[in-house]
């Protein structure tokens, strides 16, 4: 296992890599290669905190993937809103005093 330094905005955050490894390749455990799959849609989307009745319509599995891979996920969302939505209030509040 190499470890590599990669610089960030907010300095080094370091990384294990077995390999430096092009955008295509692929690092398989040698001769379990079977035991690897691709997340489902659906399981990308729990991973977002999308709720299991959620209807995503497209048409191609490509455009599904980019679909949750691009949101924002909805429990973060909510937290972020809920944020805003305490701060207006308190402005307001502060604002007639």
């Amino acid at each position: 296992m190499k470890r590599i330094l990669i610089t960030g905005a907010r300095g080094f955050i370091g990384r294990n890599l077995y390999d430096f490894l092009s955008s295509r390749q692929k690092l398989f455990v040698p001769g379990h290669e079977e035991k690897y799959r691709r997340l489902s849609v659906r399981e990308c989307a729990r991973i977002q905190t999308f709720p299991d009745d959620f209807i995503f319509k497209y048409n191609d599995v490509a455009d599904g993937y980019k679909m949750i891979g691009n949101a924002v996920p909805v429990n973060f969302a909510k937290h972020i809103a809920q944020k805003i939505m305490t701060d207006l209030f308190l402005t307001r509040k502060s604002e007639v005093i």
